[in-house]
């Protein structure tokens, strides 16, 4: 916990990156985080509410780490979240422009809510694109195994009708969206 005030922004920082080096998150990843965790608690603390403390969070799951804050304030849109933050010493127009940029680049790892008087923002850190390859061949794995354990306990009649019934289902069915999908995007690519 930390109080609401500007002064407070190196140390809430310090902490956020102490605790991403600890979690191994380096290079880009840590720095963007940290960007966008200072906008955010700079956000937070424009709208804090006096004598209120905000609370930081950073938590690890595999090779990404969630960093929560929040506090006692004023509600403020989402939208308002991409705007400049005016009267805490920002900086010149240069610099809101920055700050906007980066925050609606970064707009997917940014997660703004509102429960009772506390406003919550959840900022996402880590390799979540080499995170998803590796769910990916885990899973092609897993299906590997699984099919191959059910080819020798199963006799041939059910394993004829979970392929005939099931699977020629799912197939036809994941065919039919990859060409729902493919067929727009090859059009509004040639326009």
């Amino acid at each position: 916990f930390l109080p609401t005030k500007i002064e407070e922004i190196d140390t809430a920082i310090e902490f956020i990156s102490d605790t991403l080096k600890k979690y191994r998150i380096k290079g880009k990843e840590k720095n963007r985080a940290l960007l966008l965790a200072e906008e955010a608690i700079v956000k937070l603390i424009a709208n804090a509410q006096d004598g209120t403390q905000m609370q930081i969070s950073v938590r690890r799951m595999y090779n990404t780490a969630t960093i929560a804050l929040s506090s006692k304030g004023d509600a403020f849109d989402g939208d308002d979240f991409m705007a400049p933050v005016t009267g805490l010493g920002s900086g010149h127009g240069s610099e809101e422009a920055i700050r906007s940029m980066l925050l609606r680049a970064n707009s997917g790892r940014i997660a703004y809510s509102r429960r009772g008087e506390y406003n919550f923002v959840k900022l996402g850190a880590g390799a979540k694109e080499r995170l998803f390859a590796i769910r990916t061949f885990i899973a092609f794995f897993a299906a590997i195994v699984v099919a191959a354990a059910l080819s020798f306990v199963l006799s041939e009649e059910a394993t004829a009708f979970i392929v005939n019934n099931i699977l020629v289902q799912v197939q036809d069915l994941f065919l039919k969206s990859l060409k729902l999908v493919t067929a727009p995007a090859v059009f509004f690519s040639l326009t």
